[in-house]
């Protein structure tokens, strides 16, 4: 199983021409990570401006409804991403889209996080950071290919949705525990993956050349999926 964004240098002639070339790599890996940096400092400013402000933060509490209709804008947007690619590919389409998902990310995320502790949060921030550079360096220098394991990953997403539905009926601390700890490695093992697709090389399955923005949002997700991870599995220990 192929990702629709991507493209395989076995039978893209025209990709191994062009996209292989180590410049055109590099320029695409550094606006890649130019376009993450400014997501993750934009939803650091939103977040921490609601997290460290207890009366912004109150208000966003009782204007919940805000977050929700965030929540919305992200889904439609990811679903738009899977069917209508073409979107994010060129500009300044591309540029808008990626802006309207990180406000909304920022406003969802921000609305989790005004009900932790301050400390919890700065906690999962600093562990965030570490685990990403562990797993971007891993990334880089093992000589395994993950970006063909696209299938286990959707098994095991769809296996730990499953397992969150149960624990609306059987709650307990522990069980909480493990579906924390299993949706971190999952999605750790995704940040691996795409990782891999954005350096490209050996790899399968890499991006294609106009799809900076989908790697940036993807990534961007993935960072942000370890966070609430770690933050709920802090906040469990906390208890």
């Amino acid at each position: 199983m192929r990702c629709p964004c991507s493209r395989s240098p076995d039978n893209d002639i025209a990709y191994q021409n062009g996209f292989d070339d180590q410049q055109t790599r590099r320029h695409f890996v550094s606006k890649v990570c130019m376009l993450v940096a400014f997501q993750m400092c934009f939803t650091a400013i939103v977040t921490s401006s609601f997290v460290f402000n207890e009366s912004w933060g109150d208000w966003l509490k009782e204007h919940w409804w805000i977050a929700v209709v965030a929540l919305c804008i992200d889904m439609v947007i990811i679903i738009m991403m899977c069917y209508c690619v073409f979107l994010f590919r060129k500009p300044p389409c591309n540029y808008i889209l990626l802006i309207i998902f990180t406000c909304a990310k920022s406003i969802a995320i921000s609305f989790i996080c005004v009900h932790y502790a301050q400390r919890l949060v700065l906690y999962a921030v600093g562990v965030t950071a570490l685990l990403c550079i562990v797993l971007t360096l891993f990334a880089m220098f093992a000589p395994c290919d993950f970006t063909s394991c696209w299938p286990l990953v959707l098994v095991a997403l769809f296996g730990l949705a499953i397992t969150g539905i149960f624990f609306i009926f059987f709650s307990s601390r522990l069980f909480h525990l493990i579906i924390v700890c299993a949706a971190l490695i999952i999605f750790s093992f995704i940040l691996v993956i795409d990782i891999q697709m954005i350096i490209g090389g050996k790899h399968s399955n890499q991006y294609d050349e106009d799809d900076y923005v989908i790697a940036s949002i993807s990534i961007y997700c993935d960072i942000i999926q370890i966070f609430l991870c770690l933050l709920e599995l802090f906040g469990i220990l906390d208890d």
